[in-house]
């Protein structure tokens, strides 16, 4: 089993009773970047169970906030939160043993991803030009994949033969 996490924050917050006078565009913007990559494999030999697990969980914040109290003087002002993820988990069972029996081998994902992005202006704002308010929470990448495979090919086994025998009479029947 494998387990990856991540929890990029990203927060700029201008609380009540800061003043900023600021030539320009100000503040931002702010970037809340997550990569998570999550692979498990189990190889073709040396496991009992061939079976894989892949968890992954990511939470990324992005915040911008001008709150309620602060004041900002500008010519032009940009309150801009962005939240860009890339995430991928995988779980590979890249073969199965040679038994008596029947082989068999799994693989299961599971993740749990949450973003988001906040621009929150609150404050008092006095300008001569524009204001810009954005936030953005972008997913770039999502991959999600299990691999499972033998690739020697099914070795005959006493079960295999007992299993291929009934089937040959079962085409008797119908």
């Amino acid at each position: 089993m494998t387990y990856g996490s991540s929890s990029p924050t990203a927060k700029v917050e201008v609380e009540n009773g800061v003043v900023i006078v600021a030539a320009g565009r100000r503040p931002g913007p702010f970037f809340g970047n997550n990569r998570l990559s999550v692979k498990t494999i189990v190889p073709a030999s040396g496991e009992i169970a061939h079976f894989s697990i892949a968890y992954a969980k990511a939470r990324t914040l992005s915040r911008a906030l001008l709150a309620a109290g602060s004041s900002v003087s500008a010519a032009n002002l940009t309150v801009r939160a962005i939240s860009n993820n890339f995430y991928s988990t995988i779980a590979q069972s890249a073969g199965f043993t040679d038994s008596e029996s029947l082989g068999l081998g799994a693989a299961i994902v599971s993740s749990s991803y949450d973003s988001s992005a906040e621009a929150i202006v609150a404050g008092n704002v006095s300008l001569t030009g524009n204001l810009f308010i954005d936030a953005d929470s972008l997913d770039f990448k999502k991959r999600i994949k299990i691999l499972c495979e033998d690739r020697r090919g099914l070795s005959m086994t006493p079960f295999l033969e007992k299993l291929q025998e009934f089937l040959s009479g079962l085409a008797n029947f119908l």
